[in-house]
């Protein structure tokens, strides 16, 4: 990426939140895109967010992955977003364009997965910062001042957020390359 007037080298993760229903007060399906580099700061590179049929998400989950190269992406499977994963490997068989895809939700004991950390360390550590073109980077502001105050109605961004970090990890390169 180029910040400040230079490159840095770093690896990409996409973290897909899911939403099952399309109507107008529903969570949007999110697909957040970031980078680490080798100090493990953390870009916001890309935002995806809207209602999304559940037929058009594998594409346009592949899209965006082959669009930033992505390293792995981790996508929540809880209840009935187990599908999306399978659907996703399905089309990446079909469309012959493969990534390391993480489910994020369901044990092999079919318990769900629980962190013991959140976002609180990543965005507490000051190492945290975001692309001035990145679309929809207002409503994820948003989302989170509304988190931290206590208002919890929507917080699919801070998902797709907290899903691109799980299973991030620094860039080994130094900053002459992209």
């Amino acid at each position: 990426i180029e910040t400040n007037g230079k490159n840095i080298s770093v690896n990409t993760f996409q973290g897909v939140d899911p939403a099952v229903r399309l109507h107008e007060n529903a969570d949007d399906t999110c697909l957040f895109i970031i980078g680490v580099d080798k100090n493990s700061y953390v870009y916001i590179l890309d935002i995806e967010a809207g209602k999304i049929e559940e037929t058009k998400k594998p594409l346009i989950i592949l899209n965006q992955a082959e669009k930033y190269k992505i390293d792995s992406g981790t996508i929540e499977t809880f209840g009935a977003h187990f599908s999306l994963f399978a659907y996703v490997q399905k089309a990446m068989r079909e469309l012959n364009r493969y990534f390391l895809y993480h489910e994020f939700g369901r044990s092999k004991s079919g318990k769900g997965v629980k962190y013991k950390e959140g976002l609180e360390p990543i965005i507490n550590s000051g190492k945290v910062s975001y692309l001035t073109s990145c679309p929809n980077i207002d409503l994820m502001k948003d989302q989170m001042s509304k988190f931290s105050g206590g208002k919890t109605e929507h917080d699919d961004l801070i998902d797709g957020f907290y899903l691109g970090n799980v299973h991030a990890y620094p860039c080994t390169m130094g900053e002459e390359m992209v």
